[in-house]
């Protein structure tokens, strides 16, 4: 996989991690309104196998074979990528990316209803406009890669 099918590719998995927490706490707020909050971990755990099974039937179909064919073990792996300083400069970014997702998820609440005095219908329009923004900024990477390096766009991105 060549850098810009790779960072595609992660501009893929990074809408998937956007989506979730936009629709978390919807799927959530529906349940407890309407069947109770002791459901909501019925949900989660049918939800966990409907993932055990995708991931055994869709996303990891046909691994088991290609292993044998490789023979290359997981450390051998890590040591192909941790020796690619190119892939080791987008990883740490995109670490310190996600640690930043993860803050505002944790604290945006506190901020804008307790800093701000946002109300909790304006926080939950608000806190949907910050996905609708980063789903925006995600599409648009995926469609800038067709026309830019991702170093180029990496550059622009931090610079913004």
């Amino acid at each position: 996989m060549s850098g810009k099918e790779a960072a595609k590719f992660f501009s893929l998995i990074g809408l998937l991690m956007v989506l979730a927490p936009a629709l978390a706490p919807n799927i959530g707020a529906l349940i407890v309104s309407y069947i109770g909050w002791p459901t909501i971990f019925i949900f989660l755990g049918g939800y966990a196998v409907l993932v055990i099974i995708l991931l055994k039937t869709v996303v990891f179909k046909g691994e088991q074979k290609r292993q044998q064919l490789e023979k290359i073990t997981v450390w051998q792996r890590y040591k192909s990528v941790i020796s690619n300083h190119e892939a080791m400069r987008f990883l740490l970014i995109a670490s310190l990316a996600f640690s930043i997702l993860m803050l505002f998820i944790t604290h945006s609440s506190f901020i804008y209803q307790q800093h701000f005095g946002v109300g909790p219908q304006l926080f939950a329009i608000l806190f949907s406009a910050n996905v609708v923004l980063m789903l925006v900024f995600n599409l648009a990477n995926r469609w800038l890669l067709n026309q830019f390096t991702p170093e180029k766009i990496l550059i622009w991105g931090l610079t913004l």
